[in-house]
């Protein structure tokens, strides 16, 4: 798996220094991860795992201490555009939600640069329309209400969602399966095969 990837980077022509970027910081989210978060005896926040965070701090290029506050002590709290207000200063709040922002906001960045550099292969040196936009559609969503007679009733977020879902797969089913059909009906390809094996029989 790992050649692949290596293999995949090396045809969108990634260099090697933006690579070992992604890769330190991946290994960074990793290693926040299992470094995790606690309040000490004074109620402030600190690393659960000291050599984690002493791992992850020196592979984003910065201290302990400054990891500690950009992670665990930020006053206002942001991912994916979702403001969640200013941080709880009396010691009550988990010391591990903040750290997880942190961490999905690093790998968002990732994403990010990863999405630009295939855009950049795409383009080209000159003008290009080439572009790769990602869809994370929400799925099916369960209906949460209850109609007359006890029947679920589903609420206009839900029919939206499912309605998009729907049509993804319509579209899906269409480029997968349709048109590859309409393109082997195209060519006599059974009428080929069939010939190439009498010849071989005979």
């Amino acid at each position: 798996m790992w050649e692949l990837v290596q293999g995949s980077l090396l045809t969108l022509g990634v260099r090697d220094t933006e690579s070992r970027v992604l890769w330190t910081v991946l290994a960074a989210i990793v290693h926040l991860g299992h470094a995790g978060a606690l309040r000490s005896a004074n109620g402030r926040p600190q690393f659960a795992r000291a050599a984690s965070a002493q791992r992850a701090s020196l592979l984003l290029g910065t201290s302990v201490e400054d990891l500690a506050k950009s992670a665990l002590d930020s006053p206002l709290l942001t991912v994916a555009g979702n403001s969640r207000g200013p941080a709880r200063g009396d010691g009550a709040g988990d010391p591990v939600e903040p750290l997880q922002d942190f961490v999905a906001s690093l790998y968002q960045e990732v994403f990010n640069v990863v999405v630009s550099l295939v855009n950049r292969a795409l383009g080209g040196s000159g003008r290009s329309v080439a572009a790769v936009q990602v869809l994370d559609c929400p799925g099916f969503q369960p209906q949460s209400g209850t109609g007359a007679g006890g029947s679920a009733a589903a609420t206009l977020e839900e029919l939206c969602h499912n309605y998009i879902q729907e049509r993804l797969q319509l579209l899906f089913h269409q480029w997968t399966f349709l048109n590859q059909q309409e393109r082997y009906d195209q060519v006599p390809f059974r009428e080929c095969v069939a010939e190439q094996l009498l010849d071989l029989l005979t």
